[in-house]
């Protein structure tokens, strides 16, 4: 390990690219696979004729 500063802040300022880099691409994703979620709960919904029970209460 060292104690040279500028070192160490390279090295913290490459952990912190990764880490943003990372968490940009992952929100994407997981935006993404929760959409499509939502998209086959609705089109299941649809075939199979299920409301939600709100719905169903309003009648």
């Amino acid at each position: 390990m060292t104690n040279d500063k500028n070192v160490l802040a390279e090295f913290a300022n490459r952990l912190s690219h990764i880490k943003n880099a990372t968490e940009k691409v992952q929100k994407v994703i997981v935006n993404r696979q929760k959409a499509a979620a939502i998209k086959l709960l609705l089109d299941i919904k649809k075939e199979y004729h299920i409301s939600d029970v709100k719905e169903t209460e309003k009648n």
